[in-house]
C-alpha cells in the first residue's frame, strides 16, 4: 500500500522540485544533485540530503498523480530574487 503524505509535505516537495528543475543539469557536476541541494534548498529548507532525495520522490509521485495543487507563485519569485543578488554582487551562477 501507497504511502499518504500531508498536503503541506506535497507543497514543499512541489516547491523544492522547482527549485531542483531550474538549478539541475544531468551530465554537469557542478550542477549536480549534492550541489542544487547545498547551494540552493539546504539555506532555505535545511534538512539532510536523504531527506531532499525523499523529497524529490514525493514530488515526482504527486507529478504522475497530479492531484496536488502546483507550487505558489512565491517560489519563482524567490528564486527571481536570488539571481538578481548574486548578479548585484557579482558572484558567477554556477
Amino acid at each position: 500500500m501507497a504511502k499518504r503524505h500531508h498536503k503541506s509535505t506535497i507543497e514543499q516537495a512541489q516547491r523544492i522540485m522547482t527549485i531542483v528543475e531550474r538549478y539541475y543539469e544531468q551530465g554537469n557536476h557542478r550542477r549536480s544533485y549534492r550541489v542544487v541541494w547545498e547551494r540552493y534548498v539546504r539555506p532555505l529548507y535545511p534538512m539532510t540530503f536523504r531527506s531532499f532525495q525523499n523529497y524529490l520522490a514525493i514530488a515526482r509521485k504527486a507529478k504522475e498523480g497530479a492531484s496536488s495543487p502546483p507550487p505558489d507563485a512565491l517560489a519563482y519569485s524567490l528564486f527571481d530574487y536570488w539571481d538578481q543578488q548574486m548578479d548585484r554582487l557579482g558572484r558567477v551562477k554556477p
